[in-house]
């Protein structure tokens, strides 16, 4: 089982079954990678989820389930912009290379800083992503 779906079971929390494993790592991934690295970072493409994350991403990962609202309560406007990034953008993540590139230029500054104090007062996604770049309605 790749490490986030490990993650949340760990946390007590039900995977969303209804989307690919792998792709769902490649998106939490990436964002987990430009939390450590504090820059966006393209997506390799011979990536293969690990089964866990080494123990000095384990702050990143944290953040990173909450930033997509798989733990923690955030305001309605902004757990409804998570809700559609994630079905937008796990279905098929993994072999899009479009979908790379737009969350990688989709990343704002206040991503790689932000903490779940942050999350938990965020009107909206897209304090953190511009929601404009990743092609969905603006909402803040």
């Amino acid at each position: 089982m790749a490490f986030f779906r490990e993650f949340l079971k760990k946390k007590n929390v039900n995977p969303d079954t209804s989307v690919d494993e792998q792709d769902e790592a490649a998106v939490v991934w990436v964002l987990t990678q430009s939390r450590v690295q504090r820059a966006a970072i393209r997506f390799p493409s011979s990536f293969v989820a690990p089964d866990e994350l080494p123990p000095e991403m384990a702050a990143e990962l944290e953040f990173v389930a909450a930033f997509s609202c798989f733990i923690g309560s955030k305001p309605e406007r902004y757990e409804l912009d998570a809700r559609t990034f994630r079905h937008y953008f796990v279905p098929g993540f993994l072999n899009d290379a479009n979908k790379q590139k737009q969350l990688a230029e989709s990343v704002r500054p206040a991503f790689f800083t932000a903490t779940r104090a942050d999350l938990r007062t965020a009107a909206s996604l897209d304090r953190f992503l511009d929601m404009r770049k990743l092609g969905m309605v603006e909402t803040a």
